[in-house]
């Protein structure tokens, strides 16, 4: 069996040989299967909500207040109604696309006029937060059934979860991150995915969607602080070839990550999120003592050793991607 001493020397032999690292992906298999971008699914689509499309009638300017946000999928679902400011058009905002851009406001219909959906659920997100406890990506728009995705709140302050009468917490927050999240709500079989991912599985309550609301609580409070780019909502549980389908084709529109798909994924890290300092994500400079893996089998990089831990890095990026740095004698291992 191999010892810790062991293995901790391992590591460092290979972090000897490394300045910058971005991603590592550990896998049990080496084939790589890489599936074609595809359109959304268009099956079960019930609401669909593009910055690119339909914002205030058309052809809206950087800087305008969204009163309107068209339903692209032509159900005849708009956010039609807002809470205080709203959000902020901006235009070339991510890879050339707009984005609403939320501070203090949010996008809404009611229940009578979005209606109301049943579980099971799948609802997808391209959205990013700026600050810890960020607030809400989406809900319900109505008390009496909701289906939520919300950044931190004071019970887990560092992660995102998602709820329907339950609380299912998912992976660790990246702050200024652009991610995918994809959420089937379906009782005690939900599931949540980042960046193509599985961060999270089991049970977020039996609520059903009423009504639909994009930057704040059902009750006007927890707003966002970040972006949204685009939110698909289906009426169904979407197959994992179906889920992957979407998530690839907002990855290819955005140029966002995706997980390379392994036969077997054994564990993933990334620089661009789950890495924190003393509890908290870590800042431009700060040493990392703890590295998650974000393939959800909790394979966590939490202890440090040796020449002290890798340095954490924005100031100089890797393709605009922040990176971990080490020095030849850092060490952080599981």
């Amino acid at each position: 069996m191999t010892s810790s001493v062991q293995r901790q020397t391992s590591i460092k032999r290979h972090t000897l040989r490394l300045s910058l690292v971005a991603a590592i992906v550990v896998g049990l298999a080496g084939n790589v299967a890489v599936e074609a971008v595809t359109n959304p699914v268009t099956t079960g689509l019930y609401a669909w909500y593009d910055a690119g499309f339909g914002v205030n009638g058309g052809s809206p300017s950087t800087g305008d207040m969204i009163t309107l946000w068209g339903d692209q999928s032509g159900n005849g679902r708009p956010l039609d109604r807002v809470v205080n400011i709203g959000s902020t058009f901006i235009d070339n905002a991510l890879n050339g696309l707009p984005v609403a851009r939320y501070t203090d406001g949010a996008n809404w219909s009611a229940s009578s006029d979005f209606g109301n959906v049943s579980q099971p659920t799948t609802i997808f997100v391209v959205g990013s937060v700026n600050v810890q406890n960020g607030g809400y990506l989406f809900d319900s728009s109505s008390s009496t059934g909701r289906n939520a995705l919300f950044a931190g709140q004071s019970g887990n302050p560092n992660d995102y979860q998602a709820f329907a009468g339950s609380t299912l917490t998912g992976g660790p927050i990246g702050l200024n991150n652009t991610q995918v999240h994809a959420v089937t709500f379906n009782g005690a079989s939900s599931t949540y995915h980042v960046d193509g991912q599985q961060v999270a599985a089991g049970d977020v309550g039996s609520q059903s969607l009423a009504g639909f609301i994009v930057g704040s609580r059902f009750s006007a409070g927890n707003r966002l602080d970040g972006d949204i780019a685009e939110v698909l909502v289906y009426d169904t549980a979407l197959s994992s070839a179906d889920r992957s389908a979407v998530e690839n084709y907002l990855s290819v529109k955005y140029d966002l990550p995706t997980a390379p798909v392994f036969d077997d994924v054994y564990a993933w890290y990334k620089a661009n999120t789950g890495v924190e300092n003393g509890g908290l994500p870590a800042a431009d400079g700060d040493p990392i003592d703890l590295w998650h893996d974000v393939s959800g089998n909790n394979r966590h990089l939490d202890r440090v050793s040796g020449g002290g831990s890798p340095v954490f890095n924005t100031s100089d990026p890797l393709n605009g991607h922040p990176t971990v740095e080490f020095n030849g004698d850092a060490i952080i291992w599981d």
